[in-house]
């Protein structure tokens, strides 16, 4: 039972002690109240009894003095007058005056007999204490004669003190039902607010941090109230920080360009973001709650981890993944994840995609090279002639006009070459600007052919061209005009003698499409997706033997591209090719004189 009442509400068992408390309270108070009026009772009786003896003495003594007694007489008039027995006693304890003489009194004891002096003489109908006695001392002629006794029973006091208990313990009783609704709305309006807080509680666990606490009032439970709203509300905005803090990690994680893996102190896989995915061309889903070495990653990364987890040191490694033929190169970072005792709670992968790096670099290294060769081979030129020439060669008019030949052909070589490399410079360089104007494409395309056309007679090629009238574009003007230039440069220079080469251009609403097609070597397939490099050559010879650097198209590709547009080949070996330039007609998005970084594109 008390386990029961211990798991009970707080309001039931606030209640259940208020009334325990005053239940016993209020059942001493009603004893203790009708003890003290039972009391009160008898002594009023006694009283009024004591008084009765002295008027009874006084009656006597008067019939002494008178000297005609009847005492039975005497006892019995004043009994009916004072409604109580009235005896009189002589020293001998004798009954000498009755008012009520007890049957059996003539025969046994004609003058009766009281046993015991001040004992209590009891009534017919109950022999236990159920009667009450006072006596006053007779006296007559100067001495005491006898005494005067008067009693009563307790019947009338017991049914009294009856009544005054039954009125007693029934306020009681009320009070006691007041006392349990007060006590019932005091517990409640106690718990209720302890209960509405268990109840926000729960509801804050399950997730629902929107919940209050009513506080109204100013005592201590209603403080606690306070507070726990208070409380509420700093753990809502804490959360929603960490909420908007973790979702801010998660997004920089997912879109960050380096691939991040962590582990937990096992080594099993927690975090697999999409760079990672990317890198390693499988699926977060693949992965996590694996253990590293089971994931088939890579086994030097599966190395790091561990070396990381039990060195609790960073660890640098550089990794290679041959993936689709092409080597992946990545740096990567194994740190370890500590808590606050610096216990190793994990590790964190960090992984940086170095293949650009490492492919720029070895551009950069291929370009170095090809400069290099390519300037040494017209300077080599240039120092051979001279050397020649001063060895005695100026003397023969037939080799002198040779060598001199010679040396303005390598200059003119040697002059394009650091032309095309201080241009390609400055597009790394962002120096180049895009000045858009509106550009007569016939006007421009007329000035073109003419500057071409006396190579091309030269080696017997014709051109034709072919231009929609009044069309123009948006654009750079000296720029277009290189681009368009360079291809019909590289058109006449790999089309044999007698050969053939057709410049069209054509426009939409949208965009603009210039086309040069010729009927050379073509270009082998294998070699089209790096005729747009730096230095290639399709035949190195030719190129070489008509002065070309091997930079041309790679500048028109970087001019195309910073002008929104693209570049295509159709080409056939020993048929000939056509290269395609699209640009955007009203080249938008852009301001006049807009600084145009091209080193991506170059």
């Amino acid at each position: 039972m008390l386990r029961k009442l211990t798991n009970a509400p707080i309001k039931w068992r606030l209640t259940i002690a208020y009334l325990a408390i005053m239940f016993f309270a209020m059942t001493a108070a009603g004893l203790v109240l009708s003890s003290l009026i039972e009391r009160e009772y008898l002594m009023g009786y006694r009283q009024v009894l004591s008084s009765h003896a002295k008027l009874v003495k006084t009656a006597v003594e008067d019939d002494y003095r008178a000297g005609n007694p009847n005492l039975d007489q005497l006892c019995k008039e004043l009994s009916d007058k004072i409604n109580v027995r009235v005896q009189i006693l002589d020293n001998n304890r004798n009954i000498i005056g009755d008012s009520k003489p007890e049957q059996g009194d003539s025969t046994n004891n004609p003058a009766g007999k009281l046993k015991g002096a001040g004992c209590l003489v009891c009534h017919p109908e109950a022999r236990v204490s159920t009667n009450i006695a006072e006596s006053q001392p007779i006296i007559h002629d100067g001495r005491i004669i006898g005494e005067a006794r008067i009693s009563t029973s307790l019947f009338g006091i017991k049914q009294a003190s009856a009544r005054a208990r039954r009125i007693i313990f029934s306020a009681l009783v009320v009070a006691a039902l007041v006392a349990a609704v007060l006590s019932q709305r005091l517990a409640a309006s106690i718990s209720k607010p302890i209960t509405d807080m268990s109840n926000v509680a729960k509801r804050m666990a399950q997730g629902d941090l929107s919940q209050r606490v009513t506080a109204n009032g100013g005592d201590e439970i209603w403080q606690l109230a306070a507070s726990f709203n208070t409380m509420a509300q700093q753990i809502e905005r804490m959360l929603g920080e960490i909420a908007e803090d973790k979702d801010k990690i998660e997004t920089i994680l997912t879109t960050m360009a380096d691939g991040i893996i962590v582990t937990d102190e096992t080594g099993k896989i927690v975090l697999f973001n999409k760079a990672s995915e990317s890198i390693f061309q499988c699926s977060a889903a693949d992965v996590l709650d694996k253990p590293i070495d089971d994931a088939g990653l890579h086994t030097k990364l599966s190395h790091m981890v561990r070396e990381t987890l039990n060195a609790r040191r960073l660890v640098r490694k550089e990794l290679r993944l041959p993936i689709e033929q092409t080597n992946v190169t990545l740096s990567a970072y194994s740190s370890p994840v500590k808590d606050q005792s610096s216990a190793i709670k994990g590790a964190v992968v960090v992984l940086h995609d170095l293949t650009e790096i490492r492919k720029h670099e070895m551009t950069q290294k291929e370009f170095v090279a090809n400069v290099s060769h390519e300037l040494r081979t017209p300077i080599t030129a240039v120092r051979v002639t001279a050397e020649a020439l001063l060895s005695g060669a100026k003397d023969d008019p037939q080799l002198l006009d040779r060598f001199l030949t010679t040396l303005v052909k390598e200059s003119e070589r040697l002059s394009l070459l650091i032309d095309d490399l201080l241009e390609i410079a400055k597009r790394e360089a962002g120096q180049r600007k895009i000045r858009r104007t509106e550009i007569d494409l016939p006007r421009l395309m007329t000035r073109i052919i003419a500057l071409h056309r006396a190579k091309a007679e030269a080696s017997n090629i014709g051109i034709t061209s072919e231009v929609q009238d009044d069309l123009t574009i948006y654009a750079d003007e000296q720029q277009i005009e290189q681009v368009i230039s360079n291809l019909l440069d590289n058109a006449i220079k790999y089309t044999l003698q007698n050969g053939k080469v057709d410049v069209r251009a054509e426009g939409n609403g949208k965009s603009v499409t210039i086309s040069v097609t010729d009927t050379g070597i073509g270009i082998p397939n294998n070699e089209v997706p790096r005729i747009f490099e730096r230095f290639y050559r399709v035949d190195k010879a030719r190129s070489r033997q008509l002065g070309g650097t091997g930079l041309g198209l790679s500048i028109v590709k970087d001019i195309v591209e910073a002008h929104n547009g693209t570049i295509t080949v159709e080409t056939e070996l020993g048929s000939g090719s056509t290269f395609t330039v699209s640009i955007p007609r009203n080249n938008a998005g852009n301001d006049e004189d807009e600084d145009q970084d091209h080193s991506s594109a170059v």
